[in-house]
């Protein structure tokens, strides 16, 4: 994929953040990478940024039921098996940034 694939959206998208994170400063950015699409994919990389850019949290998670990263996947984010052998293999740690509202309001954007 080369970009949003309805250029109306994504103008309306950008529009809106740029709205709302120069409104509040007290914001930050919650971006994950995983496994695939489906509700059974996992994280594998959770980054919080604040509106300065700079990194709060940057870390690759080691997924737990899988042997591999689809090709599709990886072709986005970069990350493989190799990369995350290392890793962490769960977000236990995580849990207050994963749950309640923040969790609530991202799984209703995203429609999961």
């Amino acid at each position: 994929m080369t970009g949003h694939p309805n250029i109306v959206d994504r103008r309306a998208s950008i529009d809106w953040a740029r709205h709302v994170l120069r409104k509040n400063r007290r914001y930050v950015i919650l971006d994950t990478e995983t496994t695939g699409v489906k509700k059974t994919d996992e994280i594998i990389q959770i980054t919080v940024i604040n509106l300065d850019g700079n990194a709060l949290l940057n870390e690759n998670i080691r997924p737990t039921k899988r042997r591999r990263i689809p090709k599709d996947a990886t072709a986005i984010h970069g990350l493989t098996m190799d990369v995350l052998a290392e890793c962490p293999i769960c977000l236990l740690k995580y849990r207050g940034i994963l749950s309640g509202a923040l969790l609530d309001e991202f799984k209703k954007y995203a429609g999961v």
